[in-house]
């Protein structure tokens, strides 16, 4: 199985839009530097924080996005999301098969 270029965690301790969206475009331009989607969210990210609506439903949004575009950025077998026992600890993690 490929490892992907980041593994564990990505952010933890929060659950603030202000804080996770920088650490997830981060964590989606480590993965997925040049990918069109990753332009796209950087772009919008840019956009909420100079609008400053990071802690808006527009940033909730973006959040999601990001999720998916990390995950989608991922080799199989490995998944981006919070830690099974702590839900502020956003990272890379290793699928359980047996789950």
């Amino acid at each position: 199985m490929t490892e992907p270029a980041i593994t564990g965690t990505v952010i933890a301790g929060t659950l603030l839009p202000d804080d996770l969206l920088p650490a997830f475009i981060d964590a989606l331009e480590q993965l997925a530097p040049d990918a069109p989607r990753t332009l796209q969210l950087r772009a919008e990210v840019n956009r909420l924080d100079v609008a400053g609506d990071f802690g808006t439903e527009d940033g909730d949004g973006a959040l999601d996005d990001l999720a998916d575009a990390i995950t989608d950025a991922l080799p199989e077998g490995w998944r981006f999301g919070s830690h099974e026992g702590d839900g502020s600890d956003f990272g890379v993690w290793e699928v359980d098969e047996d789950d």
